[in-house]
């Protein structure tokens, strides 16, 4: 009886291009199970809209439409100009909106035992290949964070500048002054690809630390307070918290491949640290639905009070509890942060 021949586990790169490309079409599939494929493409024909609609207000936001209006005297074009955004201003709103939303968006450490459990469901996903097939798991992680990066640049970040060519297109055609030029395009699409591969690093890197332990889950919060006051109380500026701002600030070209090699380490050391554990652990647990249940005292015995008491029980069985308090608490304590330095420094 012939054997077959055992062929061995493909290598570091083959792993890693296969599954890039592999994930890239698996993300469109997600996309058009949720939606149409017609659905999905109304996405960034209409944020290239808005961004051509937010390119022609430029100078309305800018003040630079109404100091041209205000020719009565000198104060009037200063008090004019006080009320509007500085362009440093309007960067820094792009880069820091830009930055939180990737690192919203970077937590797929959590994912990988979740999608294993999925395949009882019909679906089988790729990043769940390590626990099913003989594949690294770093390739395969590293694979996932590149096609995220890929994906958004192609779905939100080009149809942004799109939007902004479109602008600069409808105002010479309208004779409107505007402060973009064409030269200033692939320069803003390089930086805030800098910024979200940042983002979605670090959120790669910390969601990977937080995933290993308790002590993890416990340092990773903490951490991000803790550096939000530090960029808050101007310990180190934001230009360089952000480095996709710090390009686009001082047009420090040199800086764009050391950030992008930067952001790739902290993504491939994050891959390495996500725990390889993806087994379903079986656990037993003591009764909680009768207990809960009984507490529930103001509310009246019946459905509602069953459907309640199975909904906490889930929530309590589930372990979310700590990651919804973490999401919610973390995003506070900075806001609270920032309003107490600010009326600090008032």
């Amino acid at each position: 009886m012939a054997f077959a021949e055992q062929r061995p586990p493909p290598t570091y790169s083959v792993s890693f291009w296969t599954n890039f490309s592999a994930m890239f079409r698996e993300e469109w599939r997600q996309n058009v199970d949720f939606a149409r494929k017609r659905h999905i493409m109304m996405f960034p024909i209409m944020l290239a809209l808005i961004t051509m609609i937010i390119t022609v207000g430029l100078r309305f936001l800018t003040g630079e439409a109404e100091i041209g209006l205000a020719e009565d005297t000198a104060e009037a074009a200063v008090a004019q100009a006080d009320k509007a955004f500085t362009w440093n201003e309007l960067k820094i709103g792009l880069h820091v909106s830009l930055f939180m939303f990737s690192l919203g968006m970077g937590s797929f450490a959590f994912i990988g035992r979740t999608l294993v459990s999925q395949r009882a469901g019909g679906k089988s996903y790729l990043l769940a290949g390590p626990a099913l097939l003989p594949l690294e798991l770093p390739p395969v992680y590293l694979a996932y964070y590149c096609k995220e990066v890929a994906f958004y640049l192609c779905l939100i970040l080009s149809p942004a500048i799109v939007g902004m060519g479109l602008g600069i297109v409808v105002e010479s055609i309208f004779h409107i002054s505007t402060p973009l030029v064409w030269s200033s395009l692939p320069i803003v699409l390089v930086c805030m690809l800098i910024t979200m591969m940042q983002g979605l690093a670090l959120s790669f890197f910390a969601s990977a630390i937080w995933s290993r332990s308790k002590f993890g889950a416990w340092l990773i919060p903490l951490s991000a307070v803790a550096a939000g006051v530090i960029v808050a109380v101007d310990i180190v500026p934001m230009e360089w918290a952000i480095i996709g701002l710090q390009v686009q600030l001082e047009h420090d070209f040199k800086l764009v491949p050391l950030a992008a090699i930067g952001s790739l380490l902290i993504a491939a050391l994050g891959a390495h640290l996500v725990p390889d554990d993806f087994e379903i652990h079986v656990v037993t647990r003591s009764d909680l639905f009768d207990p809960v249940y009984d507490r529930l005292i103001f509310i009246r015995k019946g459905r509602m009070r069953t459907l309640v008491t199975k909904e906490i029980v889930d929530v309590l069985r589930s372990g979310t509890l700590f990651k919804m308090l973490g999401s919610y608490c973390v995003p506070l304590l900075f806001l609270l942060a920032l309003a107490w330095i600010a009326d600090f420094a008032r």
